[in-house]
């Protein structure tokens, strides 16, 4: 019997490769791993040079390897593999869930050579077992019903072969329109409808109506006949007639959805419209509420018949202006009800389609102030998310004061400091203040969002405002404080003026906070070039100091704290401009870190050395041959170090030339000899079955050169270069041909 999951989890990567051959029992011991009512807990592991424990395989990993044994299955027990990834979907990890979905979608392709052997036996199995399912079994299932839906009402088929060892061909083409195929697309289609009455959820009758398109989509890229255009516009008609159907109790996104289809149904059946496309466009069209709701909700273009977004924008903009001119006080109560009616999804829906609403309630704000605060006091709750454009547009207008009074009452009582703290973005205006007030409140309540809000609001007013450094020192230092780092964002794109600005003492502050950072990547980077500019060894220091916190953590399996970035984007470009300065404080690098982490600074310091000087430079060549000169053991060991980051070229023979006449006469000579070997034979990514011994012919070829120099020392150490390589040359070739041959009897 076996004792622990990482024993059972081998066995099951071995039952993988041949469940084909007894898929029952293959299905029987799956079965058992999902039905284990005890499941055996992760045994633990201590690793020698590791700190802490690594953990072996889950019951999850047990779960996820039974879910690619069924996939490997899915042909020959489909009705059982369907049940039990049913049950498996029901699983609280999203890794199962995920990979059970993409199971259940490569068992509803139509697989090219699946289709010849057993045509559509596999997909009227899939829609058998869901239509038995009850409504409650429906709607739980609800997103792998719509995964298996797009499969079936996809028209077209796809498929991969391999004729021979070193071809891989895709095919794909139009299915063939049968009596079979037209009745699985009608049944996919009543399902799809089904679920969508059964639905309650706004998301979910979205995501019902955007499978059902697929139903209307002719093959793409592919000639296909009129039997097929035919087949696709019976589907569309029946389609119409559903939305037709739903329209009249429908939500305004889901109209919205449906008008958008009808726009492009009207477009893709130019020739031959649907029946009842007419009445779907007047039934749209008749119902007011969507009508004003089109306007304030969706992109530019969306629903213009053209597609074209200058002429949607002027006329969203202008209807606009006529709403807000409509709104009185004696039908204000009707407007509201109307707004109110507009947002009463948005939690469900986009938040950047509402840019019209936003663009409406500014302007309401500023031309009828005081029809916008009295729309603030009846509906603060429900338009929370929208406050701030209504208020920066009563601080427009000649009530400004009063919106002030309004937010300054809300940052009492800490409410939407989120909003108040960039406001002076949205209005351009600055209200010292009332700006230093939502800092106090933001620190004193650890609003970390606002807090960075109002650091935003610094970068789009510096430098008009110098007096504004300060105070960004001052919230960049409590972001630091709660170990936040959401200031990055904001900093790399916009803050390049006030970097500039930033006295020695003030730029620790941004270094600082940049060490809690697990990895540099570009945006910091764009951070750090302003300031290795003027400081390049501050930058130096600052990767020294996350070495050493990398040093000090715990090494366990999920550490993610990088010391020096993988690569560089573009601050390399600024450090090389530096390499006086850089090349002594990096190789003092080598000396650092004790016993125990030496290896870890010499490590990153060759790093950063290709990073920097990806061709060398002529400092860091003229450094590394006064180290050989040295003749000492370390001394040669930071140059090995430095050589072994680089894959050869010609950039590196001042090196070698200068290793090879240092040692020649010496016992070390072999030692020395076989490391240059090995630094210069490096190839990095090789392309083709033969691609090292192209790569190592080139590299014969090029050292040839070298070998013209004056010195024997150096001709002699060519000489066996050539040899060496000759040597990789035929072991390469060999060890390819003999690659090919099992490729070709498919043994590779």
């Amino acid at each position: 019997m076996l004792k622990n999951n990482d024993e059972i989890f081998n066995n099951l990567e071995l039952l993988e490769e041949y469940a084909h051959i007894t898929p029952d029992k293959a299905f029987q011991i799956v079965r058992s791993i999902v039905d284990t009512k005890r499941p055996l807990k992760t045994k633990a592991y201590r690793l020698k040079g590791l700190a802490g424990k690594v953990h072996g395989k889950s019951h999850e990993d047990l779960l996820l390897r039974g879910v690619k044994i069924l996939d490997k299955i899915r042909y020959l027990e489909t009705k059982k593999v369907v049940k039990i990834l049913e049950r498996l979907h029901q699983h609280s990890s999203q890794s199962i869930k995920s990979e059970v979905s993409k199971t259940f979608e490569r068992l509803s392709q139509y697989n090219l050579f699946v289709l010849q052997q057993i045509e559509y036996k596999t997909q009227n199995l899939i829609l058998d077992e869901v239509e038995s399912w009850s409504d409650k079994k429906l709607i739980k299932n609800l997103e792998i019903i719509c995964v298996i839906a797009k499969e079936l009402l996809t028209p077209t088929f796809e498929g991969h072969s391999m004729p021979d060892y070193k071809t891989f061909t895709l095919h794909s083409g139009p299915l063939v329109v049968s009596d079979h195929l037209k009745n699985l697309r009608r049944r996919s289609i009543s399902l799809l409808r089904k679920i969508y009455l059964l639905s309650s959820e706004l998301t979910q009758k979205t995501k019902i109506l955007q499978t059902l398109r697929e139903a209307t989509q002719t093959p793409r890229s592919h000639l296909y006949g009129d039997d097929m255009e035919q087949m696709v516009l019976e589907n569309t008609n029946n389609i119409i007639d559903f939305y037709l159907e739903i329209l009249p109790n429908s939500e305004n996104e889901i109209i919205q959805d449906i008008e958008e289809q009808k726009i492009w149904f009207v477009r893709r059946f130019e020739k031959k419209p649907p029946k009842k496309i007419n009445r779907l466009d007047e039934a749209i069209r008749s119902n007011s509420a969507y009508g004003m709701f089109r306007v304030f909700v969706g992109y530019d273009g969306r629903l213009d018949p053209d597609y074209d977004f200058n002429k949607d924008r002027e006329t969203r903009s202008q209807k606009i202006n006529e709403f807000v001119s409509d709104i009185t006080e004696t039908n204000f109560e009707e407007w509201r009800q109307k707004i109110l009616e507009v947002i009463k999804n948005y939690s469900a829906t986009e938040p950047g389609s509402y840019g019209y609403f936003e663009k409406f309630l500014s302007e309401l704000g500023n031309k009828k102030p005081n029809l916008g605060i009295r729309l603030v006091e009846k509906n603060e709750k429900e338009l929370a998310p929208f406050l701030i454009n209504l208020l920066s547009g009563i601080w427009r207008s000649d009530a400004k004061e009063h919106a002030k009074k309004i937010i300054s009452r809300w940052v009492d009582k800490g409410k939407y400091l989120y909003s108040w703290a960039f406001i002076s973005v949205i209005v351009d205006d600055f209200d010292e203040k009332l700006f230093r007030k939502v800092i106090d409140k933001a620190k004193k309540l650890k609003d970390i969002r606002a807090l960075n809000n109002t650091l935003r609001s610094i970068l789009h007013h510096y430098p008009k405002r110098k007096s504004l450094k300060s105070v960004f020192i001052e919230i960049l230092t409590e972001l630091i404080k709660h170990k936040n780092t959401w200031w990055v964002e904001n900093l790399w794109f916009k803050g390049e003026p006030i970097l500039l600005d930033l006295t020695e003492k003030e730029l620790h502050v941004i270094l600082d906070g940049l060490l809690l950072l697990p990895n540099v990547d570009y945006r910091e980077e764009e951070i750090l070039k302003p300031i290795a500019e003027k400081y390049p060894e501050k930058v130096i220091n600052f990767f020294h100091e996350r070495v050493e916190m990398k040093s000090k953590k715990k090494r366990g399996i999920d550490d993610r704290y990088d010391g020096v970035p993988f690569n560089f984007h573009k601050l390399g470009e600024t450090l090389r401009k530096h390499e006086e300065v850089i090349v002594p404080m990096l190789l003092k690098w080598y000396g650092d870190g004790g016993k125990n982490h030496n290896w870890l600074f010499s490590w990153e310091a060759s790093h950063l050395f290709e990073e920097i000087f990806p061709g060398f430079s002529p400092i860091l060549e003229q450094s590394l041959i006064d180290l050989i000169k040295k003749g000492s053991k370390n001394s040669r060991n930071i140059v090995f170090s430095v050589l072994s980051k680089y894959e050869g070229g010609k950039f590196l023979w001042g090196i070698v030339k200068a290793l090879v006449r240092q040692y020649a006469d010496t016992k070390e000579y072999e030692r020395v000899r076989g490391n240059l070997f090995g630094y210069l034979s490096q190839t990095g990514v090789v392309s083709g079955e033969d691609g090292f011994v192209r790569a190592y012919q080139a590299k014969k070829q090029e050292i040839q050169e070298l070998g013209k120099d004056s010195d024997k020392r150096v001709k002699r150490f060519v000489r066996e270069y050539g040899d060496y390589l000759d040597k990789h040359i035929v072991h390469e070739q060999k060890r390819t041909n003999e690659q090919i041959e099992l490729m070709k009897r498919g043994l590779g």
